[in-house]
């Protein structure tokens, strides 16, 4: 409907514009036409030229990248009047890309707009890249707005002279969330836990009370994975600011820390030590690659864990309702613990998204794309694309068509994802049951998240120490210290390593940046 009303005015348009042309022509000389005539050729001829393609480099998950005679391409043409070149490159966890971005570097062959994954610091040091501040808001004012300032501040911090270089990719949704089976809760007759004590009770009914049904011992309270990833809510309940199992900067004390060398973190470990000797942690946590995890949630085996709602149906709920029809999953607040903040963490920096290069002749242009991409009525081409080839009507809705190598790829270039639009996402591409589980799950993480303040950190404050950059010296210590091969005594000697080892320095860079920011 929105192209055919804009279609309608512009024939209307042409329609009136012929009209005046046809007056003007019975009140003016041959001579005067010959000149009309020829200044209209010379229009159209300027209007042409004025047509401007902007190149974009990005990855994609599926498909193929869309050329400029693409539906969607062109249907983007129509509106703005910009031609749009697609690229990627290989995406291998990042590597690759990366290692093709720098190539392109060296070669100064970087394009109009690109993802700028691994070489932020690097291109910041070159001077390579084109300041925004004053693009932003003249030509992608939505997107300028949609972004939170306190965001586009934690940007500029980033940057040696203050200024914004990156726009960045801004997740507004609750992202991670406790996740506990509400069926196993049902069998032992108890409810979500509020409080540390109410959660271990929990875990040992799990442990004890055979909530599978299947007349096994087998239960696994709560889990994780090798490293101590994906366990963060045992952390989380002491105020131990943790992303998907890696600790992380935040204020302590008024102070800016990292935060496994906190109290907080030895009172953490301590607790996580006393779960793991009643066998309310699973004992093959420290040795549980990803697949296998997942596989012994898969397998009715799981109470407790830890990750992102969106994806409870890829990755634990294919083939757990297969072996137990009644498994219902629900989200999880943090419990209490009294003396200690508990949270979950709302991140709103996922990575710098995108990224213009001093050389670009098409700032402005590839400003513009990205502002068609984030106006609200184009939200819908951005999210659904092409009928036939991106989604059906069905009962008089869009319905997204499964993922498909014949598909080329959406494009959508707008960096921020709302929790209306994660909602409206998983209602679109799931059984209404499995939609409604994963939206409770994110609302619930959403009632206790909390921004935490080293947010959107740069990378560079970790240059010259990639152990501490790794957390290599804090997954030593952790998993010794729960397994019970260190007393937890070790934990002040951890500390001392760190600090000797880079992490002084590390801290003064982290501070600096967040002053910066403040």
């Amino acid at each position: 409907m929105a192209v055919q009303s804009r279609m309608t005015r512009m024939i209307a348009l042409l329609a009136a514009s012929v009209l005046l042309a046809l007056i003007a022509a019975g009140c003016t000389s041959t001579s005067s036409e010959n000149k009309d005539n020829a200044a209209g050729k010379n229009s159209e001829s300027e209007q042409k030229k004025e047509v401007k393609t902007v190149n974009i480099l990005m990855f994609s998950d599926y498909g193929r990248m869309p050329g400029p005679e693409d539906k969607q391409m062109k249907y983007v043409k129509e509106q703005t009047g910009i031609v749009v070149n697609t690229s990627t490159l290989p995406w291998n966890g990042g590597t690759d890309f990366t290692k093709g971005l720098n190539v392109k570097i060296a070669a100064n062959e970087l394009p109009d707009l690109f993802l700028p994954q691994g070489v932020e610091d690097t291109l910041l040091k070159q001077g390579a890249l084109l300041a925004l501040d004053d693009l932003l808001p003249q030509y992608a004012p939505t997107l300028w707005k949609a972004i939170p300032q306190d965001v586009w501040e934690s940007v500029r911090a980033n940057s040696p002279d203050g200024k914004i270089y990156f726009i960045p990719r801004v997740n507004l949704y609750p992202r991670y969330s406790s996740l506990i089976r509400k069926d196993w809760l049902d069998k032992v007759n108890m409810k979500i836990p509020t409080t540390k004590d109410e959660y271990v009770a929990v875990l040992k009914a799990f442990r004890d009370q055979d909530p599978n049904g299947n007349g096994l011992m087998d239960e696994i309270p709560t889990s994780g994975r090798e490293a101590g990833r994906w366990m963060d809510d045992i952390f989380l309940m002491y105020g131990v600011a943790m992303v998907e199992g890696n600790p992380v900067w935040d204020l302590y004390n008024n102070e800016l820390a990292y935060s496994a060398v906190t109290p907080n973190m030895k009172a953490a470990l301590i607790f996580a030590r006393e779960l793991y000797k009643d066998k309310l942690l699973d004992n093959e946590t420290f040795l549980n690659k990803e697949l296998t995890w997942k596989a012994k949630i898969q397998q009715d085996k799981v109470g407790v864990w830890y990750h992102v709602p969106y994806g409870i149906k890829q990755n634990f709920f294919e083939n757990l309702p297969k072996i137990n029809p009644n498994a219902y999953i629900v989200g999880m607040p943090v419990p209490k613990v009294e003396g200690f903040d508990s949270f979950t963490p709302r991140p709103l920096i996922n990575n710098m998204e995108w990224a213009i290069p001093k050389s670009s002749k098409n700032a402005v242009e590839a400003m513009k794309l990205l502002e068609f991409y984030a106006k609200p009525e184009n939200r819908n081409f951005a999210s659904f694309g092409i009928e036939g080839e991106h989604y059906e009507m069905k009962d008089g809705k869009k319905k997204r068509l499964p993922i498909s190598s014949d598909q080329t790829y959406l494009i959508d270039l707008f960096p921020v994802i709302t929790t209306e639009q994660m909602a409206m996402t998983l209602q679109d591409q799931y059984e209404p049951k499995v939609a409604q589980m994963m939206i409770d799950a994110m609302m619930v993480a959403g009632r206790d998240g909390k921004r935490i303040a080293g947010d959107g950190i740069p990378i560079s404050i970790y240059d010259g120490f990639p152990d501490i950059k790794s957390n290599k010296l804090y997954q030593e210590y952790m998993t010794k210290i729960i397994v019970g091969d260190w007393p937890i005594e070790k934990f002040d000697e951890f500390i001392q390593r760190w600090k000797s080892s880079g992490g002084d320095e590390v801290t003064k860079r982290a501070r600096e940046w967040y002053a910066k920011k403040k």
